[in-house]
């Protein structure tokens, strides 16, 4: 799916896991379980195997990028900000 670009996107999605770089036996290494994530971010770009996203966004850079694989998301949706507030303003009470 295509997406505008700065679209906010909620992405669950299953993560790789690697290991220690140090020796394990076999019953350590089994322990290891595939991350559940989620991630919110600003659409970037997307390719073949991949969407991009960013947490922060500026003229011209990107901070708290993530490259997710198309393969191991669960769930993508777009978030969408209300365009009027959502609380109604304080008033003082009248006297």
């Amino acid at each position: 799916m295509k997406y505008s670009k700065n679209t906010i996107l909620y992405i669950e999605f299953d993560d790789h896991v690697s290991t220690s770089p140090s020796w394990e036996t076999l019953e350590e290494f089994k322990k290891n379980k595939v991350g559940k994530c989620i991630a919110v971010g600003f659409y970037v770009m997307s390719d073949e195997k991949a969407i991009y996203i960013s947490t922060m966004n500026s003229e011209d850079e990107l901070g708290s990028g993530h490259v997710i694989l198309h393969s191991c998301i669960t769930h993508i949706s777009e978030l969408k900000i209300p365009k009027k507030p959502v609380l109604k303003p304080i008033q003082a009470p009248s006297k």
